[in-house]
């Protein structure tokens, strides 16, 4: 879903009553770097990037959760029934295993390797709650997820 997509099916869900009074959890991935992958990598490690943690989630979240693109570097998941507890839980276990993924593993970027970091805002969310509301609690909660670390060198840190 496209970032227009996914506000609307939020409101569509809140007004229909989709959630039917439970708690729900949104989670918004921010891929830092990004765009310094795209310029010195190339456009394709960068979707490769995106479409690797895209895929990732949707494994791991289920068929009962929604997500997509919301911006050029973010993904955007919002899990039905999953309070903001158990979704703290979820991504602990979350962050060992995507960093197992091939794209967090130098040997993957011959030649040029590229730091990058996927960091995650969390919110729980009732019914009724504003799209705008939800935003301002995920952008104020954000923790480093995984990391890709291509060397030791103080400019590699970077």
């Amino acid at each position: 879903l496209s970032r227009e997509e996914l506000e609307e099916r939020f409101r569509r869900e809140m007004v229909e009553g989709a959630f039917d009074g439970q708690p729900f959890t949104a989670m918004l991935f921010t891929i830092e770097n990004l765009g310094k992958v795209d310029t010195m990598a190339g456009n394709l490690s960068a979707q490769r990037i995106i479409q690797s943690i895209a895929e990732f989630l949707k494994d791991r979240l289920g068929p009962s959760s929604w997500s997509g693109r919301f911006g050029v570097n973010q993904i955007m998941c919002v899990v039905p029934r999953m309070d903001r507890t158990s979704a703290g839980r979820f991504l602990d276990q979350l962050s060992g295993e995507m960093e197992a993924l091939r794209i967090f593993q130098p040997w993957n970027y011959p030649g040029v390797c590229i730091n990058f970091s996927v960091w995650v805002g969390l919110a729980e969310g009732t019914p009724g709650v504003g799209f705008r509301k939800m935003l301002e609690s995920l952008w104020s909660d954000e923790k480093k997820l995984a990391q890709l670390v291509c060397g030791n060198s103080p400019q590699d840190l970077q």
